[in-house]
């Protein structure tokens, strides 16, 4: 829950203060223990495609402000 959110947070630091790209990589671990639940399943696929817009936009060669893991 807040994932989005999270991201968002992430995303407005990055634009405030760009001084810091590149130095922190945000870690956020999501339990696929319900994934066979399609409202489950379609909020991981929007949590993703969240986190890869906000990468996508900051990103480096050797860096990304977001790292989402399925575990």
């Amino acid at each position: 829950k807040g994932l989005i959110e999270k991201f968002l947070a992430i995303e407005r630091f990055l634009e405030k203060y760009p001084f810091y790209k590149g130095q922190f990589t945000f870690v956020q671990i999501g339990a696929p223990s319900r994934s066979l639940l399609k409202t489950y399943a379609d909020t991981i696929s929007a949590v993703e495609q969240e986190a890869n817009r906000i990468n996508w936009k900051f990103k480096t060669r050797n860096w990304q402000p977001i790292l989402f893991l399925k575990k």
